[in-house]
């Protein structure tokens, strides 16, 4: 395990071994620097985080760049991707009243996959982590909330569940 802390931009990156090679996660934590003496606290911080996330995912855990990939890979063979169904399926988390609506602006499976990429990127990097188990998902859920209510949900094991809070 190898854990990477670049004072400068403040972020962290955890390298793992795994059965494929290795893994790596890059956390930028969102942080107000005061003073230079809380940079050293601030990195300290992120690296706890890395270094929590990282272990995480190396011992079988909730992998965090798994989830994203999963949310952005083809639904059933199709055009759209998971998230970009999920747009589909929520218009209203995206502003719109109706399918109908949503599809007179993002015409094109390529137009709503961004959509749901790119919210995604927004939840996971600015988003607060829970986990819990229970009804659907008695194996466990992990969802990423922004401070507005909006979330994303993933089982476990990292598969999609779809978008969560309405706007």
């Amino acid at each position: 395990f190898e854990l990477i802390v670049n004072a400068a931009a403040l972020y962290v990156t955890a390298k793992a071994p795994t059965l494929f090679g290795s893994s790596s996660l890059s956390l930028k934590p969102s942080l107000k620097i005061k003073s230079v003496k809380n940079v050293a606290v601030a990195e300290e911080n992120a690296a706890s985080a890395a270094v929590d996330e990282g272990a995480e995912a190396a011992k079988g855990g909730f992998d965090t760049i798994g989830a994203f990939k999963n949310a952005i890979s083809p639904f059933k063979g199709g055009n759209l991707t998971n998230a970009g169904r999920a747009v589909t399926k929520h218009p209203q988390y995206f502003g719109f009243e109706s399918t109908e609506a949503l599809m007179k602006v993002y015409r094109t499976p390529e137009a709503l996959n961004n959509l749901g990429s790119a919210t995604l990127k927004d939840i996971l990097r600015n988003g607060v982590r829970t986990t819990g188990a229970g009804g659907r998902y008695p194996n466990g859920w992990v969802t990423y909330t922004l401070p507005n209510g909006n979330a994303a949900s993933w089982n476990i094991d990292g598969t999609f569940i779809g978008f969560r809070g309405i706007r």
